[in-house]
């Protein structure tokens, strides 16, 4: 910080930015009621879910790490060792740390909210949104797998990624405040709303637990499951190792 203080004073100014936009942010949103029969106390407890999701998703780090492997030369590494590839490019590169950090930080969310609300959900409920979500995620992991398994094909995929990584941004708002077609794009297309909407939405009943829904979630994982492993199979057998 010493070394490079214009670098730092930047930075500084940077994170200012940000706190001072996200203050502005939660003031708009607290100074309205009601957002398409979200309130701002739903509002806030679906933000928590979010970042609860974020959180888990920061297990499977190492899928996104692959481009930057595979330019490096390092990808090689995971091929001179024993076991599925896969499994080794995830587990070995699992932060710990930051997926401890951020479940904490959310429970804490969590305690909190229930404490100031006073509210209480079904259990069955509860249980079945958790199983929805870890199904979610894994759809959503396994649709990643699909994008990043281009790079044993393609020397830069950054524009793939980062499209991805925009579009993800939708997150951040219920899927019902949009369209009916850009539901259908984040429940079919990119499966967003499968992770972030629907388990927060059953637990405060803005969504039922139907035949239709679960049906959907199996469909999605069984979709996602055969693109992914095919993306992977096909996109790997163009890997020319490092130098190729």
């Amino acid at each position: 910080m010493l070394i490079y203080r214009k670098n730092f004073i930047f930075n500084l100014l940077y994170l200012l930015a940000n706190v001072i936009f996200i203050i502005f942010f939660w003031d708009c949103l607290f100074s309205v009621m009601y957002i398409d029969q979200w309130s701002i106390q739903d509002i806030i407890f679906y933000s928590i879910m979010v970042n609860l999701a974020t959180s888990l998703t920061e297990i499977f780090h190492g899928i996104t790490k692959l481009p930057e492997l595979i330019l490096n030369g390092e990808f090689d590494y995971y091929l001179c060792k024993p076991r599925n590839i896969f499994f080794k490019l995830v587990f070995q590169n699992i932060n710990i740390l930051y997926v401890l950090e951020g479940l904490i930080l959310n429970l804490v969310m969590l305690i909190v909210y229930l404490a100031v609300y006073s509210i209480s959900f079904n259990g069955i409920c509860v249980i079945l949104s958790f199983l929805l979500l870890i199904e979610g995620i894994i759809i959503y992991e396994l649709f990643v797998v699909t994008i990043t398994a281009f790079s044993f094909r393609l020397e830069k995929i950054e524009w793939l990624v980062n499209s991805f990584w925009t579009i993800l941004e939708l997150k951040q708002y219920p899927a019902s405040l949009f369209s009916k077609g850009v539901q259908n794009l984040l429940l079919v297309v990119l499966p967003i709303s499968l992770i972030y909407y629907y388990p927060t939405a059953i637990l405060l009943q803005k969504s039922n637990i139907t035949f239709n829904l679960i049906l959907i979630y199996q469909i999605m994982f069984i979709y996602m499951f055969i693109l992914a492993y095919s993306s992977w199979n096909i996109n790997k057998k163009k890997f020319t190792s490092n130098g190729g």
